[in-house]
């Protein structure tokens, strides 16, 4: 099993803040799972952050401003899309985006594979 999901986020610093939350699963013959999180923005810049799944934790949640803070300065832009990726599983997992300001939040819940 393998999962490729993407949600839009927006980018605006002081107003937004976005959440990737991924559900962690037990997997037979697999102590280390491995997820990539890519960023792509409008300026045709794509970056792909590896990170290994903690198996003591049955959720991890990742701050995506904070992960991908530089790209997010250096675009200038408004939006951007964020794209989970593993060949070790389909995860199960879920993107907030929490606008600051009005308290809104914005949830995708990463469905498909």
């Amino acid at each position: 099993k393998n999962c490729r999901k993407f949600m839009h986020i927006f980018l605006e610093k002081d107003k937004y803040r976005n959440y990737l939350v991924i559900h962690n699963a037990k997997l037979k013959n697999k102590s280390k799972k491995n997820i990539k999180i890519r960023f792509f923005d409008e300026n045709y810049t794509e970056v792909v952050k590896n990170i290994e799944i903690n198996e003591d934790q049955i959720i991890e949640v990742f701050n995506i401003n904070e992960i991908f803070s530089e790209q997010i300065i250096k675009s200038n832009l408004d939006k951007a899309v964020i794209q989970l990726e593993s060949s070790d599983y389909n995860f199960d997992a879920t993107m907030f985006c929490h606008n600051k300001i009005n308290d809104h939040i914005a949830v995708d819940h990463l469905t498909g594979g």
